[in-house]
Order: structure tokens, then C-alpha cells, then sequence
């Protein structure tokens, strides 16, 4: 677990107070705000967890970046 986690289940935990209050009070706009931020705390969960993944399996990380440079890059050579 690293900040990036722990400040994506806040973001998140936030949304969900923001969101819950918009709907008791009828604010659309309070939901809304509510659900952006869920959505932002959840892909900074994802972030945190790619981190984690990263520093437990360095050498698999380091395969699968290669991989999907060398599909970019093929791509590009293709489209040119």
C-alpha cells in the first residue's frame, strides 16, 4: 500500500459523503461532485495498485512496458 492508495480511498470515501448528502438534499450538483470524486479516488487507486505491482514484480513490469512500447511503436511505423 502506498500514498497513492490511501489518498484514493479518501477521494473516494468523500465521494461517497458528498454524494449521499446531495441526494438528501435533492443537489444534483452535490451528486455529481460526489461521483467525480469517487471516480478520481478510484483511478488513484488503480494507480497505487500498478505501483505496487511494479515495485513486487520489477522484472514483469519491465516486460509488459517493453511489449506495449513495441506495439506503439509498430503501430506508428505501420501508419507512416
Amino acid at each position: 500500500m502506498n500514498i497513492d492508495t490511501l489518498a484514493g480511498e479518501g477521494t473516494t470515501a468523500k465521494g461517497r459523503i458528498k454524494e449521499s448528502i446531495g441526494t438528501a438534499t435533492g443537489d444534483p450538483a452535490l451528486q455529481n461532485d460526489g461521483l467525480a470524486d469517487q471516480l478520481s479516488g478510484n483511478a488513484r487507486q488503480a494507480i497505487g495498485a500498478v505501483r505496487d505491482f511494479a515495485r513486487a514484480q520489477p522484472l514483469l513490469t519491465a516486460v509488459v512496458v517493453g511489449l506495449i512500447g513495441a506495439s506503439i511503436f509498430a503501430r506508428r511505423r505501420r501508419a507512416a
